[in-house]
């Protein structure tokens, strides 16, 4: 967006286009301390309630519980710079990030209790659809 009273929802260090999009970017030690010190602690700790930041808390809830794995920030920098030439405007390229990423969880999943769980998303789908859940309500998903 290019509008001059836009407001992002998130603070625009934090931004993917900020930090992350230039392929020549910050990377090894630099990056994991950027990512694991700064990034991952300011989404955690954003200030945004749901009435006057809905983005910002929605980002919030989903770093809540989300901490990063990787030890090596040059192959975090590889990783960063393939997600990079994902065409996120096509459907076609973000069903398939979706079922590679649905794959991998499975795969985990068949190999102990080292993935996260999993429910199928026709499953998701028809859950929501059910409950109709409003912005800051939860589901437990009994199927998890």
């Amino acid at each position: 967006l290019e509008l001059d009273d836009y407001q992002f929802p998130i603070p625009k260090r934090y931004l993917w286009r900020s930090w992350a999009a230039d392929s020549e970017g910050i990377t090894g030690d630099e990056l994991l301390e950027f990512v694991n010190d700064d990034l991952f602690p300011g989404l955690k700790n954003l200030i945004a309630s749901i009435d006057k930041n809905p983005r910002g808390f929605v980002v919030r809830q989903a770093f809540s519980d989300a901490y990063n794995y990787m030890k090596n920030g040059t192959l975090l920098r590889q990783v960063i710079n393939k997600l990079n030439e994902i065409d996120f405007g096509s459907s076609r390229e973000r069903h398939l990030f979706g079922d590679i990423y649905e794959q991998i969880l499975r795969d985990l999943q068949s190999a102990g209790n080292a993935g996260e769980f999993y429910t199928p998303r026709a499953v998701t789908r028809f859950m929501v659809n059910r409950i109709d859940p409003k912005l800051g309500e939860s589901i437990m998903d009994t199927a998890c």
